[in-house]
């Protein structure tokens, strides 16, 4: 065995040791270094998912900001609303504001159309035609949005005296993905591996409904 002439030197083979045991350990740094920033990405990505699905439910409770001709600011939701109507299918509903006579001038409606929510409204003269409102980041990840409604549902819970809407339940449901399908993972393991959901549900009552 060769050996360094200086007593407090080190035998080639525990250098080589040495060197091996120093890879491992950077290699296992490496790993855990990506395993941290990947969970933190992901955790970010699910808390924007959640924080903008609270406030597209806070834009169906209390309107959609919108600016008029003369810069006011008009909101129509579901909290200041007299009536609404709700889709067969549960997935749009049309929302009048408590302005007598005037259902074809003042009007809002949310709809889920292909993983988004879609806002269209009048205002007397102003119109909006199908804004979307969720989600306000429409990056793609393989065709398909990283953030998305997987699920959105109006539903009557109770009527008025006259037989008016009187409480809606809404419930929402969104995915966040963090990557894309491999090519050897099933259906199953894709959803559970690469993305995440969030349901909200609240029941909002409508303030003018007689």
């Amino acid at each position: 065995m060769l050996k360094n002439l200086n007593e407090k030197g080190f035998t080639i083979t525990e250098v080589i040791a040495g060197i091996a045991l120093t890879g491992l350990l950077t290699a296992g740094f490496i790993l855990v270094l990506v395993q941290f920033f990947t969970t933190f990405w992901e955790l970010k990505d699910y808390n924007e998912l959640q924080h903008d699905l609270v406030q597209t439910m806070l834009y169906i409770r209390n309107g959609y900001p919108k600016k008029t001709i003369n810069n006011d600011i008009q909101m129509i939701g579901l909290y200041t609303a007299k009536t609404a109507v709700i889709e067969s299918n549960g997935k749009k509903i049309t929302i009048y504001p408590n302005i007598p006579d005037d259902r074809n001038n003042y009007w809002a409606q949310f709809k889920l159309f292909n993983g988004k929510i879609l806002y269209s409204a009048k205002f007397s003269m102003i119109n909006v035609n199908s804004e979307v409102i969720f989600p306000k980041d429409e990056r793609l990840i393989k065709k398909e949005l990283k953030f998305r409604i997987i699920d959105l549902n109006f539903r009557k819970v109770d009527s008025s005296l006259n037989g008016n809407v009187a409480l809606i339940e809404v419930k929402i449901t969104g995915r966040v993905r963090f990557r894309q399908r491999l090519t050897d993972q099933t259906a199953a393991d894709d959803l559970r591996q690469n993305t995440r959901d969030a349901k909200f549900v609240n029941l909002i009552y409508l303030g003018n409904s007689q």
